[in-house]
């Protein structure tokens, strides 16, 4: 709730505002003819990486939420294509684009030590809960908007979208 709180005070919206707004986005989108969808997958991993015992588990749960959403069509450059993507939807500046995009690829750094085996820093495995509240921000841009639930919820229309951000 506080993520929810904190993301809207920004933008001078009523939380309580927002969670109806995302109540009923969710259910037009159980609704639907779409069986399993992104936005489901994406909010299963996010619920498992909100519930496991380490940071390090929430890490990786954290990285398949945006792989979900943001992954191209292809499994080549996947964390630099990851990383534009999200640094795209998530800024509007120049500047900004740069910071997310530099600070996902970081984090896609700290899931390969982690999957890998190799030991992570302290300062690496601070951040992660910066990753967390990233994550639940993305989450709830997308959440609270109908036509970006059904964008990311069709394949098509979400291949389409990706590949426009590459020309924007």
């Amino acid at each position: 709730m506080f993520l929810i709180f904190e993301h809207q005070q920004q933008r001078n919206f009523n939380p309580l505002h927002l969670l109806q707004k995302i109540c009923t986005n969710l259910k037009a989108k159980a609704t639907s003819n779409v069986k399993q969808s992104r936005i489901d997958n994406a909010l299963d991993y996010f619920y498992l990486a909100w519930n496991v015992h380490t940071l390090e588990q929430t890490a990786i749960g954290l990285s398949i939420v945006m792989e979900t959403l943001f992954a191209p069509h292809s499994n080549v450059e996947i964390s630099h294509q990851v990383s534009f993507n999200v640094a795209k939807f998530s800024a509007e500046t120049k500047m900004a684009r740069q910071e997310i995009y530099k600070m996902v690829k970081r984090y896609y750094s700290i899931r390969s030590k982690i999957v890998h085996g190799d030991t992570i820093s302290a300062d690496e495995y601070n951040s992660i809960p910066d990753l967390f509240k990233f994550v639940s921000s993305i989450l709830l841009k997308i959440l609270s908007d109908k036509d970006l639930i059904i964008l990311f919820n069709d394949n098509k229309l979400r291949r389409q979208y990706l590949d426009n951000l590459l020309f924007d």
